[in-house]
Order: structure tokens, then sequence, then C-alpha cells
């Protein structure tokens, strides 16, 4: 089934109506099959919240706590496994947070890796299963 451009704008105009524009977004977001960043280490959704028009606060981290990065008046909190800082925020910080997440992930990949990875004992057996007899 096609659903054309002018019905997914008058689907996206009836939910703005309805729910307001911050709803209706997320909602057709799911509607349309857009899909929410992953995180890159552990692959668990990530976490967006932010009230800075209000407060100043943000908030963006990984639901599986991978990593954290808050924002409250101007000050940021950065946390991953080997990385943390507190403090005003600046490129070349937030390069060296990117570098240690980036890290983590290969890690973790390597570590899955591992874990996953049968031992030749194992892969003999489930090949001398696969042999025809007539």
């Amino acid at each position: 089934m096609n659903i054309y451009r002018e019905r997914k704008r008058a689907i996206l105009n009836a939910l703005i109506k309805q729910y307001g524009v911050s709803e209706a977004y997320d909602m057709y977001g799911v509607f349309i099959g857009y899909r929410k960043p992953k995180c890159s280490i552990c692959g668990a959704e990530i976490y967006d919240y932010s009230e800075w028009s209000e407060t100043g606060y943000e908030i963006k981290k990984c639901t599986n706590n991978c990593w954290v990065h808050t924002t409250y008046s101007l000050t940021d909190r950065l946390e991953t496994k080997g990385f943390y800082y507190y403090g005003k925020l600046t490129e070349s910080i937030y390069q060296s947070f990117q570098e240690q997440i980036k890290e983590n992930a290969q890690k973790m990949k390597q570590k899955n890796a591992l874990f996953w990875r049968k031992k030749k004992t194992q892969r003999k057996r489930k090949e001398g299963l696969n042999v025809k007899t007539i």
C-alpha cells in the first residue's frame, strides 16, 4: 500500500490540530517508520529531553546508561566509561568525549564477537550432523 505525500501531509496536519506540534511529530515519526537514533555502544535507544527555554536543562543519554550528557545553565556534565567532565563545554572536550564513545563501541563489538564465537568442537559437531545419509 502506497501512502502518497498529500495523504501524509493531511495526517500530519490532523495530528498537529489534535495533539500539538511536539507530540504530533513524534506520532508521525512512528507512523512513517522513522527510527529513533540508537546508541553506538550497545544499540539501545537514546533518551533526549529538553527544558531549555524554561529552565536551561537538557539531558541526552543511552537508556542502558552507557553515556550521559547533561546540560544545566551552560554547565555540562559528560560521563561515559573512561571519561568524566563537569564544567563549561568546549569543542575539544566534546571531541574527546565522542572519541571515548567510539573506543567503548569498538571494545563492546570485540567483546560480543568473542562471546558469540563458537568453539571448534561445537562447529565440528554441527557439521557432522548435516551429513546426509541414504
